[in-house]
């Protein structure tokens, strides 16, 4: 939770917001993120997020929940923290258009992080049949 309110306290939940945070804005007088300044973003965030997805794709394979579901959960989580991480350097590079997805892909991993671990907890105090 504390990830969304640093968000929404750096960048803010509009596309419009995005888009000027990486491209910068000529009536707020900011400039545009750096090459260097996006990319110490992104790679420090790499490899964490696929650990943090791989964790939790094993915790929920230790719990009696659905296996297919659990891998779901845990390949969404994945795939959607690759794409975060990514669409900085595509808005600033590639095109604004990507402000959305970084948007989507943000509240995906989010979601799917949140759901993942409530169900390893709930499923973890749960009492299975001997």
């Amino acid at each position: 939770m504390l990830n969304v309110l640093l968000f929404y306290n750096k960048i803010g939940f509009c596309v419009e917001c995005v888009k000027t945070y990486y491209l910068g804005s000529q009536e707020l007088y900011t400039k545009p993120k750096t090459l260097e300044g996006v990319f110490k973003v992104f790679y420090p965030h790499l490899i964490p997020l696929a650990l943090i997805s791989f964790t939790l794709i094993h915790l929920l394979f230790f719990t009696s929940f659905n296996k297919t579901l659990s891998l779901i959960l845990g390949v969404f989580g994945f795939i959607s923290s690759f794409i975060d991480n990514l669409s900085g350097l595509l808005i600033r590079y590639v095109s604004e258009v990507f402000s959305a997805v970084k948007l989507l892909s943000f509240f995906l991993l989010e979601l799917s992080f949140i759901v993942g671990f409530l169900i390893v907890f709930v499923f973890s105090f749960k009492k299975e049949p001997v």
